[in-house]
């Protein structure tokens, strides 16, 4: 009964939205209620659980998105953003664009969660897609695919590095077998399947005008705009902190620096001051310049983060309500070949909860205790739950939103093209753990 309450409460989520023309922000928070009223919680628990999830949620992200958000319009406005995409154009040309642009959402996704990695990159990916004129999500696609490899299946990215610690895998094979499968993964899922959904849903692919926290691209105020090598190293300040980070926690180094700079928010905020100087002072822009555009970055984001919290507030009535469990025991003892099993589970997981993190991990701890008596590398285990854990993003998913507002789309859009793109790029995952597994 409260696998259906969680489904309807998802069906209301979406008409309230698509139908009825409700606010996002407003709409999840009706559907939190409801399923928490449903699932038989008092009412003040109900909203004290949707205040927890909120804060939760946006805890751990609005450091980094605010920070974020300065520094990508900074690096906009002073025409650092406009000279990175003149250089990727003339380097791989508009033929092989979007490839491009996933290697190198790919490689700084090694270092970082999927929602810095977005912040990240979108003021260079809006630059990119204007410069070569082409719809921004044409090329936001593949980066997103790009970033999602790393998070779902490459050590040393927390997500599999977690799951390979629970089920007591060894990181080196996870990492090879990674690499193995992330290549043919990432020009599937990057480049085949975008063409699809815009040959099936071509009016979503848009050339838009606007970005939340980048605002419409503007030449550079000044004389002169930076140089291309100051441009990228402030456009990647926080990829450059955080992999040098990495790789000292790999080495072994362990200090107070080591641990702030692993630190996502902290990394950005290191990273906003630099870029103060760099495209702020050093370019000449007034104090007055470049208060207008920290201002302007703000407060474009605001509803972007009131989004995005209050999936925070339904994952959280979700979680409180134990579903996740009550999914596991339904599919734990059908008999289905391990590699599957632990795929399902964590797809099904990721439906109902929405966070990627939560539906890894949470199946890694269910699957455990069978980890032993079966024949089938463990690594390959990691990697069928990091495929499944990817599968469906939709409303209660942070990333949904983020999609949903950064790419100009309606909610019907966002299912059209990222819910697709994530589940399509899921199953692939699967299939090609299983093809491996006829060779391990």
């Amino acid at each position: 009964m409260s696998l259906l309450f969680l489904c309807l409460s998802l069906v209301i989520l979406v008409l309230l939205i698509t139908i009825f023309k409700i606010n996002a922000y407003i709409a999840i928070i009706i559907a939190s209620i409801f399923l928490g009223l449903s699932l038989g919680m008092p009412v003040d628990k109900v909203m004290n659980l949707i205040g927890t999830g909120i804060g939760t949620q946006l805890g751990g992200l609005v450091l980094v998105f605010s920070f974020g958000a300065i520094l990508g319009k900074l690096v906009a406005d002073s025409g650092g953003a406009k000279k990175i995409a003149d250089s990727l154009t003339q380097l791989f040309g508009k033929k092989h664009i979007q490839l491009a642009v996933a290697i190198a959402a790919f490689v700084i996704g090694l270092s970082m969660f999927f929602e810095v990695g977005v912040v990240v990159l979108v003021p260079i990916i809006f630059a990119v897609a204007t410069e070569v004129d082409l719809p921004m999500l044409q090329l936001g696609l593949p980066m997103l695919m790009g970033l999602g490899t790393a998070h779902a299946y490459l050590p040393p990215h927390p997500a599999p590095v977690a799951i390979s610690q629970v089920l007591h895998a060894n990181l080196g094979t996870v990492l090879l077998l990674g690499i193995c499968m992330g290549i043919p993964y990432l020009l599937i899922t990057a480049v085949a399947i975008p063409k699809l959904i815009q040959h099936l849903f071509p009016k979503s692919f848009r050339k838009i005008t606007y970005v939340p926290g980048v605002g419409d691209l503007k030449e550079s105020k000044t004389s002169s705009a930076p140089s291309l090598g100051l441009s990228l190293i402030t456009a990647l300040m926080p990829v450059l902190l955080m992999s040098v980070a990495t790789v000292l926690t790999a080495l072994g180094t362990k200090n107070v620096i080591v641990a702030a700079l692993n630190n996502s928010s902290f990394a950005m905020f290191i990273s906003l001051m630099f870029a103060l100087w760099s495209m702020g002072w050093h370019q000449h822009r007034s104090n007055k310049e470049i208060l207008s555009t920290i201002e302007a970055s703000i407060s474009s984001i605001g509803m972007l983060l009131l989004v995005i919290g209050s999936a925070g507030g339904l994952k959280q009535i979700m979680v409180s309500g134990d579903l996740a469990s009550q999914i596991a025991k339904l599919i734990l003892h059908t008999g289905l070949s391990p590699l599957l099993l632990a795929w399902i589970m964590a797809a099904l997981i990721r439906v109902s909860l929405g966070s990627t993190t939560v539906a890894a991990l949470t199946t890694a701890g269910l699957i455990l205790p069978i980890v032993g008596s079966i024949n089938v590398p463990v690594a390959l285990l990691v990697l069928a739950i990091g495929a499944g854990s990817s599968f469906g993003s939709h409303v209660n998913d942070a990333g949904f939103w983020m999609v949903n507002q950064y790419f100009n789309l309606t909610v019907k859009e966002t299912f059209e093209t990222w819910t697709l793109q994530s589940s399509l790029s899921g199953i692939v995952g699967l299939i090609l753990v299983m093809i491996m597994s006829l060779f391990i």
